[in-house]
């Protein structure tokens, strides 16, 4: 899952560098569009974000099954 998520985390990255370099070749005149690129734009790098938090979670879990079934079984603390 690690992986699968690393792989995420780099599409969607790959995405929003293609939102803004096509956001730089709209008309300035065409202000909505670009707002509107702009607005995907944070959108994806926001669940860039999420995704590279939670492969982080799974590649730790991964890397200390024990401790996380312990933790999992103490309630998460």
């Amino acid at each position: 899952m690690a992986v699968l998520g690393a792989l995420v985390v780099v599409g969607l990255l790959a995405l929003g560098v293609r939102m803004l370099r096509t956001r730089r070749r709209v008309e300035r005149a065409d202000r909505g569009r670009r707002r509107l690129l702009l607005a995907v734009t944070v959108v994806i790098a926001c669940a860039a974000t999420f995704f590279a938090i939670v492969t982080a979670a799974n590649a730790s879990t991964a890397a200390h099954p024990e401790q996380a079934f312990v933790g999992f079984l103490e309630g998460g603390s």
